[in-house]
């Protein structure tokens, strides 16, 4: 079975199972970078209130697994109950923007792929990027959610982009502290985690680690406190500056992934290496949906620009 009739399979099984109060739909959802994800939804008949969005991308690799659909339909259904009425959003707190204005905050996503996306979005362009709003959602029972400032919200909350970008880098500043970790910790810390998961030997992490630590130039990784939409930091002067006091003169950027960057002094390795590392790495190593861009930045004391 592949995986549009595994949706099909599934959706007939949830409205069977969940009759004539639930309505059951399948949902296409356009994620970072174009990656469109289908989701399922549980909604109860006459309920206005948000609902949990279900991808069934991992329930199709259980399904491949072995998994029985009756058992995977009814393991949706469980974590639809498990999260129903939980989210404490009202159309009051989505529709008035003094109740949103202090939850908005700003990311980076790639311009080129992410056109279709960003024709629905009020964005600023940043080099090959686009800053783009979203609303960070804190919910006591399910904790952090996010969304996007679409056009239709700017519409809806009668504001104009200037001012909910202007609240979002303030928010961003004051809510999302910055977080700086030298490379080399933060490949201990990872792979400690791999090793406990059983994702890879002590010996091979501490041989990597090795490789990290005999680095002939210091390395960060530069992200926010939440680790999330953390490649943002970039637009926060003072962080440029800092690294440009540090490293005593211009450096790079290289954008690892959406939720962080990585600073290095100049090097004699070439831009042109330097790209191709970049390239390299998002490829084969980062997640499609959170590639950022295949290019390197610098900051020169004055200016971010592409290297």
């Amino acid at each position: 079975m592949d995986y549009l009739e595994f949706q099909n399979e599934i959706l007939k099984i949830v409205r069977d199972i969940m009759e004539v109060n639930y309505e059951v739909n399948l949902h296409k959802v356009t994620k970072n970078n174009g990656v469109e994800l289908v989701a399922i939804t549980i909604g109860e008949r006459g309920y206005s209130g948000a609902i949990p969005t279900i991808y069934l991308d991992d329930f199709y690799d259980m399904y491949v697994a072995g998994v029985e659909l009756t058992d995977i339909a009814n393991n949706i259904i469980a974590i639809h109950f498990k999260y129903e009425k939980k989210v404490n959003l009202t159309m009051d707190d989505i529709s008035d923007y003094d109740q949103v204005k202090d939850k908005v905050m700003l990311k980076l996503v790639n311009i080129e792929r992410n056109k279709e996306m960003l024709s629905k979005l009020p964005y600023r362009k940043f080099h090959d990027l686009a800053i783009v709003a979203y609303v960070l959602w804190n919910d006591e029972k399910i904790g952090y959610m996010t969304s996007n400032v679409t056009n239709d919200c700017i519409e809806m909350w009668k504001v104009d982009f200037n001012t909910v970008f202007f609240d979002g880098y303030k928010n961003m500043i004051e809510v999302l502290d910055v977080e700086i970790c030298d490379i080399k910790d933060m490949a201990i810390r990872i792979y400690e985690e791999m090793i406990e998961n059983g994702r890879i030997s002590r010996e091979e992490a501490e041989q990597i680690i090795e490789e990290t630590a005999d680095a002939e130039y210091p390395m960060y990784v530069i992200t926010n406190s939440k680790k999330t939409l953390g490649a943002a930091v970039i637009l926060y002067e003072p962080v440029l500056k800092y690294f440009y006091e540090k490293f005593q003169g211009e450096y790079y950027v290289l954008p690892s992934s959406i939720h962080e960057v990585i600073v290095v002094p100049k090097t004699d390795i070439s831009i042109e290496e330097m790209k191709s590392m970049v390239k390299e790495i998002n490829e084969n190593e980062v997640d499609y949906l959170e590639v950022l861009s295949d290019n390197v930045y610098c900051y020169n004391g004055k200016k971010l620009a592409i290297a």
